[in-house]
């Protein structure tokens, strides 16, 4: 593994491009998911300028006075917006929007396009419990707060010390007073919380190789980890989100990955696990046309979403939905919960701390 990422490095280095840095392990997988007149196109997307997006803050736009608010509005008119999310825009190139005073005052929330699709997907609604069991940094569980207009219980949740702090300032940011900041494992909470919740998004840690064009540390751990210590993480992680889960609940997974083994493969192998869980259709939660793609050629692969950089504006993005049926079964209890190929590997707690610095 070392030489692998020394490898990596030197291939930066040698031309400051971010493709032939790219590991061939990751490329032959790419290879198998993408038809061939496509790589080229994949590929040239990771030395492309990252994409960045800006979310609206549906409630505190709505307490701004109607001055303030219109002059608000006449911001955003020159910004394209995002086609899977409706709060959603694109930010120009040079718009220093970290430094503007509707940032300060929460009105809105610095985001990557293609990790707005979570939220959307899971559609929270008004009066619900819901969870957001990888909270940090934030703008996901700002994009449920948005769903929720104020009403009901938002608890977002963060494992890592430093994570859960910035989550904690970006939701005082945006004034989610109606969200609840966790600091728990997923375990101790589905302890607490028994089928208690009516949504819950697990936007789980991952190998990160959406990651790659902007954070080039995301290309040394993929080395170091691989997304087969991530699947097992991933798959501990759901099983216990689903013991917090109320019959009938949703539940979405979402990762910034391309990885089939971490995405179409986990959630696959989770259906097998549960006899409960049903996958639906992800995309009846967005508009007709937005450049979302379906999932890989697995069994329930079309009903789950994919966002690739050459296909749409945005770094990649997972999304599935699965529904917990009460019809199937009720309070089962699946012992592992997990084939043995997704059983917890000694990597797991490495890779959980290697997300600390990562940014969704």
């Amino acid at each position: 593994m070392k030489e692998v990422n020394q490898q990596a490095k030197q291939g930066r280095e040698a031309d400051g491009t971010v493709q032939r840095s790219l590991p061939m392990r990751w490329r032959e997988s790419m290879e198998e998911l993408l038809p061939p007149d496509e790589m080229e196109e994949f590929l040239a997307s990771f030395d492309a300028p990252s994409v960045k997006g800006l979310l609206v803050n549906r409630e505190r736009v709505k307490r701004l006075r109607n001055t303030n608010r219109d002059n608000f509005i006449a911001y955003l008119e020159p910004f394209d917006p995002v086609p899977w999310h409706s709060d959603g825009f694109y930010l120009p190139p040079n718009e220093r929007a970290a430094i503007h005073e509707w940032y300060e005052t929460g009105c809105y929330y610095l985001q990557d396009p293609a990790a707005m699709l979570p939220a959307q997907v899971l559609a929270a609604e008004a009066g619900e419990w819901v969870l957001d069991l990888c909270g940090a940094p934030g703008g996901k569980t700002a994009g449920i707060a948005n769903t929720m207009a104020g009403e009901g219980l938002l608890i977002s949740n963060e494992i890592e010390f430093e994570r859960n702090r910035i989550l904690v300032h970006n939701c005082e940011r945006l004034g989610l007073y109606h969200c609840l900041v966790a600091h728990e494992t997923p375990e101790r909470l589905a302890d607490i919380f028994p089928a208690r919740f009516d949504r819950i998004l697990v936007d789980a840690p991952c190998s990160g190789e959406g990651l790659f064009r902007r954070q080039s540390s995301a290309i040394d751990n993929w080395c170091s980890f691989g997304p087969k210590s991530c699947a097992a993480l991933q798959m501990e992680i759901m099983n216990s989100a689903w013991r917090m889960l109320k019959p009938n609940g949703v539940l979405v997974y979402s990762t910034c990955t391309f990885s089939q083994t971490e995405n179409e493969d986990v959630i696959e192998a989770f259906l097998r696990a549960h006899v409960d869980a049903v996958c639906e259709d992800a995309r009846a939660a967005l508009p007709d046309s937005t450049g979302v793609s379906s999932g890989s050629s697995t069994e329930h692969g079309a009903m789950m979403l994919r966002i690739w950089p050459h296909r749409a504006a945005g770094d990649g993005q997972f999304c599935a939905r699965l529904r917990k049926d009460k019809s199937l079964a009720q309070n089962v209890e699946q012992p592992g919960g997990m084939l043995p190929e997704l059983r917890p590997q000694p990597d797991a707690k490495r890779v959980r701390r290697k997300h600390r610095n990562s940014t969704f």
